[in-house]
């Protein structure tokens, strides 16, 4: 960073720096906009029949997490089964 020497150096150096910044902000829009068309639902390019490998993960998720909380309701709802019929046999 250099030195700044007096005020016109000062004003100078702001603008220089806002200019910047604006084509820094515009390149990011442009390659955000690039990456929302690559990718988004309703993009012509994007293969339908294949999905994101992220939908792909999630979806193994779910169904693992889903089973597990099935099989631990099973076990609870016939371990409450099991609880009655005693009391009732009793």
């Amino acid at each position: 960073m250099r030195k700044i020497k007096n005020r016109s150096q000062l004003h100078q150096t702001k603008i220089e720096l806002r200019l910047q910044e604006l084509e820094l902000e515009q390149a990011l829009h442009k390659d955000w906009k690039e990456i929302k068309e690559k990718f988004g639902a309703g993009s012509e390019s994007r293969d339908q029949s294949k999905t994101h490998w992220l939908v792909n993960g999630l979806n193994v998720a779910a169904s693992s997490l889903t089973h597990k909380i099935l099989e631990r309701a099973e076990k609870t709802i016939q371990k409450k089964i099991s609880h009655v019929l005693d009391k009732r046999a009793k």
